[in-house]
């Protein structure tokens, strides 16, 4: 299959970092040995992504090589699984690659107790989008944000108690 992927393809000037970047088109293998192959719905513009996609030295990631495939945290669907804990629709979250759709690799330490849920920004709980046990592996989440008007959303993940959260912002 061929996707669509946004490659970095110079170092942005000031704030125009719509000139650094390129959305090619690739050829998609079907996931294998384990691998889920994803449909991203959401990514990330956030100031440690837009630092990567400098050329400094100080991060706490090194910069993204020119021509190299952009990464950041996305929200996405599975679409297509070679593994038995993930099947087509289940929702994932993690970092990964600006691509509509990706194959994805993964690795959880062991079955988790996982809520992940939307919040207004701040913190008034719209939605709860999984609650369940999830087993081996790196996960990513997809979500819909088309029922919700633009502006800033918190995607809050609580895995065995801990919570972190993400902000994001529909345009």
């Amino acid at each position: 299959m061929k996707r669509k992927v946004w490659k970095l393809i110079g170092r942005p000037e000031g704030t125009n970092f719509e000139s650094a970047l390129s959305l090619v088109d690739e050829d998609l293998s079907d996931p294998t040995n384990g691998q889920i192959q994803i449909r991203l719905k959401i990514i990330s513009m956030d100031a440690g992504t837009r630092m990567w996609m400098s050329d400094r030295q100080d991060s706490y990631q090194p910069p993204i090589e020119l021509g190299a495939s952009m990464v950041g945290v996305c929200l996405a669907e599975v679409s297509k699984s070679s593994n038995p804990n993930f099947k087509e629709g289940d929702l994932v979250r993690g970092f990964g690659e600006w691509a509509d759709y990706a194959n994805v690799d993964f690795e959880l330490n062991g079955v988790s107790d996982v809520m992940i849920s939307v919040t207004d920004i701040i913190g008034n709980e719209l939605v709860v989008l999984n609650q369940s046990k999830m087993y081996r592996g790196k996960y990513q989440e997809k979500i819909d944000l088309t029922e919700y008007s633009k502006g800033y959303y918190l995607i809050k993940l609580k895995v065995n108690g801990n919570i972190s959260a993400q902000k994001i912002q529909k345009l």
